[in-house]
Formats: structure tokens, sequence, C-alpha cells
């Protein structure tokens, strides 16, 4: 007997009936063009022909078999209330062994019978292998940038396939992460060696290994030092990979029936290496249900985690990968994959806290944004600006320092929003370096028109030298140009006429090839420039008593130049409100 719940939908029980003995199940499959191991001993793939009529046959009877009765109509109206979107549940106990038949089946080769379409490739239905525990799993907020260790094992014996290792490393490292992600990759893939390396807080480890059937159960082949194979064992690898529970998110196994249950009366739910990594207490895992070639498995890689750096949650990711395979690869590989998971809402992580600056109040929507992300601090400063050229700047100062002292230390923070200039720049120097925040900004990008994430945490980025006409007239005031998306030269000139500083020092720094919208082709340009100008600040600002900052660049640029604006003085910013400039922010200043 079996139940189905849905929102909203009810709950209803049916009994399953199974469309297929073990024996003629095994037989049903070989009809697939999988890769599939018959004989169940030792790592490696064994091609099989295609019958084109098994596969839609096979996706019938499941689907008959599964939605009959009381479950059936369960899904009906779950169907009819959400219009098709739905998340199929397939809910176990760890030790069942009554549903190890259940569990061996390839249910994403399920097909829709009223679109005719396979439910493991369909955008509106997703499919989930749920094991139930009382140990609840809650998401944290995720700390940027997200850390993945890959295990790639090709080791040395005859009659093993090539894995290809470094074309795994390379189809990873080809992936655009948008410095969003630290790629690290175990060296020596032995088993003690994976053990020291998790401690260390990677929140998804992913294996590229032959998989198999060893020790009397489901396994990886990893090395030994030698470079020979080392069967490692689904409990082995549990064993090993326990201490990082406390970091791990996300386990990938894309080795050869990873996720397939093992044989045998004593066989129950668990028992396979991708089912035993959640058992223990990993809160997803994607593992192979059978053997997959290195084409499918690196094709599914990359959609895979092209998919999670864009934002997707974990089963829309799993089911892009499906997808890519599907659409790449002949035969029936797509069904290969599968999704153990602990999760309720498939996210591996909470959104990291929001900074949302506005200061135009007709383009603010607070419901909007705290439905897409909770964690959002809105900071509204619009009814600050009282009109177009006053501006309530040191209570604007006070409401961001008030801010800093409301986030978790040293957090991972996504800015974006519609600001001044002067507030983003304010909001990087209360968020500066030495207090140890990392900081993502949503950037328009002038050269594609599209958005990108700028970050401070951008890798292997050195510091740009801008060009710089040092000052030369002898004063106790210094003004600085920033010249980045346009030049402020002719109206700073006219703006220090009108305001007793036409006989300040002049600082003016732009980028190398001169200011214009596309002179920061990306946020790393954008980091070493703001690194660069910072350094450039405060080499001149510290033999003058008054300094004065004027700026013209992206709001993204503006963040990173706060950011690093620490130990620079005492700095009077200024904001371009039409028709020329206005004092705004002082930094440096206390907190007001």
């Amino acid at each position: 007997m079996n139940s189905a719940s849905a929102p909203g939908s009810g709950e209803n029980t049916g009994t399953l009936k199974l469309p297929y003995s073990l024996t003629d199940f095994q037989q049903a499959l070989s009809k697939l063009k999988i890769i599939f191991n018959p004989n169940d001993e030792e790592p490696g793939p064994v091609n099989v022909t295609l019958d084109d009529a098994a596969p839609r046959q096979l996706g019938n009877d499941l689907s008959e078999a599964l939605f009959q009765g009381g479950i059936g109509k369960c899904y009906e109206r779950a169907w009819q209330q959400h219009r098709g979107r739905l998340k199929l549940v397939f809910k176990t106990t760890p030790d069942d062994k009554k549903a190890v038949d259940f569990c061996r089946l390839p249910w994403e080769l399920m097909r829709d019978p009223r679109s005719g379409l396979y439910y493991g490739l369909s955008l509106a239905t997703g499919i989930v292998r749920y094991f139930e525990s009382d140990r609840a799993f809650t998401p944290e907020p995720l700390t940027l940038p997200l850390k993945i260790l890959v295990v790639l094992a090709n080791p040395k014996q005859e009659g093993l396939a090539d894995i290809q290792p470094e074309d795994f490393r390379q189809s990873l490292e080809s992936i655009d992460w948008k410095d969003k992600v630290q790629l690290d990759f175990l060296e020596t893939p032995t088993l003690r060696a994976l053990g020291k390396k998790a401690l260390e807080p990677y929140h998804i480890i992913h294996f590229a290994a032959h998989g198999g059937y060893m020790q009397d159960t489901w396994g990886l082949a990893l090395e030994r030092a030698d470079g020979t194979i080392d069967k490692v064992s689904a409990e082995d690898l549990a064993a090993t990979l326990g201490p990082a529970l406390g970091h791990l998110r996300l386990v990938t196994l894309i080795s050869c029936n990873s996720a397939r249950l093992s044989k045998g009366d004593d066989s129950d739910t668990s028992n396979s290496v991708a089912a035993a990594l959640v058992r223990m207490g990993v809160p997803a895992v994607i593992g192979t249900q059978f053997a997959i070639s290195v084409s499918a498995a690196q094709t599914f890689t990359e959609a895979l985690y092209g998919r999670m750096g864009a934002g997707d949650n974990l089963l829309s990711a799993v089911d892009e990968g499906r997808r890519a395979v599907h659409q790449t690869q002949p035969g029936f590989e797509w069904i290969v994959p599968v999704l153990y998971s602990r999760l309720e809402n498939d996210r591996l992580f909470n959104p990291p806290p929001r900074i949302y600056l506005n200061t135009f109040a007709d383009d603010l929507d607070p419901k909007k944004l705290l439905e897409e992300n909770a964690n959002t601090h809105i900071m509204n400063l619009s009814p600050y600006f009282t009109d177009a050229r006053n501006a309530n700047w040191p209570r604007i100062i006070k409401l961001l320092w008030k801010l800093q002292n409301r986030l978790p230390p040293k957090a991972s923070l996504v800015v974006e929003g519609k600001s001044r200039l002067s507030v983003f720049t304010a909001l990087g120097y209360v968020l500066s370096q030495p207090s140890g925040f990392r900081l993502w900004v949503k950037q328009p990008n002038a050269s594609t028109e599209g958005t990108e994430l700028w970050t401070t945490e951008a890798r292997d980025v050195t510091t740009i030298q801008p060009d710089i006409t040092p000052p030369e007239a002898d004063s106790k005031d210094l003004i600085i140009t920033l010249s980045v998306s346009a030049s402020v030269d002719e109206q700073v000139t006219a703006f220090s006429r009108q305001n007793d500083l036409a006989d300040a020092a002049r600082l003016k720094i732009s980028p190398p090839q001169g200011p214009g919208r596309t002179a920061l082709p990306d946020g790393r340009v954008a980091l070493a420039l703001a690194r660069g100008t910072a350094f450039a600040i405060r080499k001149y600002a510290q033999t003058y008593e008054r300094v004065h900052l004027f700026i013209a660049a992206p709001s993204g640029f503006a963040l990173f130049l706060g950011h690093h604006l620490n130990a620079c003085g005492v700095i009077q910013l200024y904001e371009h409100l039409n028709p020329g400039y206005v004092p705004s922010v002082i930094l440096g200043g206390g907190h007001g």
C-alpha cells in the first residue's frame, strides 16, 4: 500500500502494482540504449542496443502502475490545481526492505499520459527520491564563494576504461562561474587524501570515477598511492565524509551505478552509494542508477553546474542536466542521473543577505523583494532626498552604519537597487575591507546591456594603475576627479570657481584607456581599478587638510572604491544633481 498527498489536493492511498518482475525488468532495461553492465562485478561499461518502442512502452507502464486508484485521483487534482507544474517526490525510509523493488525502477522514464512527454525531460515536473528522517535539514545563508572539491579518479587497471580526467577538468574550468565558485581539485585521489581535504569547508564534493559492485555492495573506484585501483565501499566512503557534515551540502557521484541498490535479500533502500550518503546526513546526493558514458557524464556535469551557477535550485539544475544529455547524446542515458534529497524546497542554501538600496520611492516594491529573498535589508532612502538638489546626507550615513551593526559578522552580501553614487561609495566604506564583509553587486553591463554580479572576492585579480595627473598647486585643499564612465573635469572646474576652490590642488584619475561607458568591461577590471585608485588617493591625500572627491563611474565601481578607502583620512564626497555638483557624504568623519 502506498500513499500520495499534494498541498491543497488532499491525500489518497492506493496499491502499487509493479509492471515487471525483477527478471522482466532487467530484460526491459536491456532494450534501452543505456550503458548497462549485467554482471554487476567489475566497474566498466557494456553497450546495449536500442528498440525504439521499448522506452515508450516502459514509460507508459511505469505511469500506469503509479497513477492508479486513489494515487491517480490525487495526482489528477494536483495537476489541475497547479496547471501541470508538479514535483514528484518518492518518499521512503532508509531501512525499508519492501520498497527496494520500487526504488530500483527508473521513474525518470515515466511518460505523461496527456502530452506523451517523459517526466525526466519535462520543464513542468521534477522527480526527487526523498529519504524521510528525524534529522531535519535547515538551509543556511550561503557564504560566497561556493566551494567545490573535485575528485577525479582514473586508476590503472587492465580492462578499465579511461575516464579522461583532463577533459573533465577542462569542462569544469570552462564554466563561467562569475567568480561565485571556488573550484579545487584533489590532486591525489586516495581515500586518505579525501578524508583530509574534506575537513576543509567545502559545500560540494564532486566525484568523477568508476563505480561498480565491490565487497558485496556498490562502491567507487578511487586510487591507491601507487595509482592502482582502490575499491571503496559505500560504507567506507560515508565514514570518510562523515566529519564533513557540518559544511557539506551536496555530493555529486558521476560514477557508474552510484545510485543502484545492491542485490540480495538483505538489501534495503539505502544500500547504494548515493542513498548511504543521504542516510548518513548529506542533505542531497546526485547519483547514477546505471552506468554512464564519459561524454554523457561531462555533458550532464557542465549543464548541472552551469544552471546552479546561474541561481537555479538543485532540482531544476538536475533536470537541465538530463535535458542536455538528451539533446547531445544518442539513446536514453538521460535517465541515468537521479537526485536523492532531504531538502524541502530543493535549495542547498538560503540566499545570502541582500541589501537593496533605493532613492526613488516609485521604484520600490518591498513585498516582492522579500518574497525573492526574506533576508533582504531594504534601505529606502527616498524620504531623505527632499528635492532634486538637497538630501539629508548626515542621516543617510547614520542609517548605513546602523545597517552594518545589524548584519552577520563577515557575511557575504549581495547589493543591488537604484541609488546615488555617494550612497554606493558610502556603503562600501561602511563595509570596508577590514570589517571582513564580502560584497557582490548587481551591475548593468554597458557593453552587453545585461546584468552581471561583480564581487570583491574575484580571484587572481591584480591592481590596475590608473592614469594619474599629480597635483601641482600648493594648497590645503585637494580636489580628486575620478573620471571612469565620463569626464568630470569641466564640471568640477566650474564648481570649484563658484565655491572658493579655484586654487585647490587637482588630482586627476581615469582608466588607462581613458573614460567611457565601456571602460570597465567586467567586475574584475572594476575591482582592479578600484584598488589602484584607492592606493593613489591614499598616497596623495595624506598631505592635504581637506580632500574633495568627484566621481563619474558605475555604481559597482563606487561600491568597490568605498570598500578600499579605509585609512585615507577624511574625504568629502560630491554628488552630481542637475545642473551640477553638491556636497554629499563625509567619509572618515566618525559614525555620525
